[in-house]
């Protein structure tokens, strides 16, 4: 009995990191878009037509540049700390590589740069900080708007501090009923040995 106990608790402990390790291991893909523009819509429906477990090895982060200056700005910061000239949208950057307008080759060439960024040790980022920085809006909700409508009419924003919660309670949501069943089976399973 003190042998399942422990293995219990060894899962108790152990489930939250395995689910928060899985989570860290996605790579950031970074999409500079203007709202409205063709290209930039091929690229979301792109990046959201993927199978799931092509999905589950990277955060799609979208932030728009044509109306909003802040975001602007962050896509010029992040093209002069890599020496390069934004000529237009989408310009999508992973890690410190860049690809400039989008069609299904460039799609590719992008899932086969995160496909070697994930299974190597690489988890070069360097927009996160300068976002961070600069306060830049990441657009949340469907691929068209990065605005919600609340019962007045007035548009709202999703936050990044509130998104992130909204991580975080799932993962603590799936780490709690993953300890539920985990130690419920082992409880079936010793009962079933006496």
């Amino acid at each position: 009995m003190k042998k399942i106990m422990m293995l219990c608790m060894l899962a108790l402990f152990a489930f939250p990191f395995v689910v928060k390790a899985e989570e860290e291991d996605k790579i950031n893909i970074y999409l500079f878009k203007g709202d409205g523009c063709p290209h930039c819509a091929d690229a979301e429906d792109y990046f959201n037509s993927l199978s799931e477990e092509e999905k589950d090895k990277f955060h799609l982060i979208k932030y728009e540049v044509w109306y909003n200056e802040t975001n602007k700005k962050l896509m010029d910061q992040v093209a002069e700390k890599l020496e390069e000239t934004v000529t237009g949208v989408p310009y999508i950057v992973v890690g410190e590589k860049t690809f400039s307008g989008f069609n299904e080759e460039i799609g590719e060439e992008i899932m086969n740069f995160v496909n070697e960024m994930y299974e190597g040790d690489s988890r070069e980022d360097i927009v996160s900080s300068l976002a961070e920085d600069l306060g830049a809006e990441e657009m949340t909700g469907s691929t068209s708007n990065s605005n919600n409508t609340d019962s007045s009419g007035n548009q709202t924003t999703t936050s990044k501090n509130e998104k992130a919660s909204k991580e975080d309670a799932t993962i603590v949501t799936i780490t709690v009923l993953g300890v539920l069943l985990v130690v419920g089976g082992l409880l079936v399973w010793a009962r079933k040995k006496m």
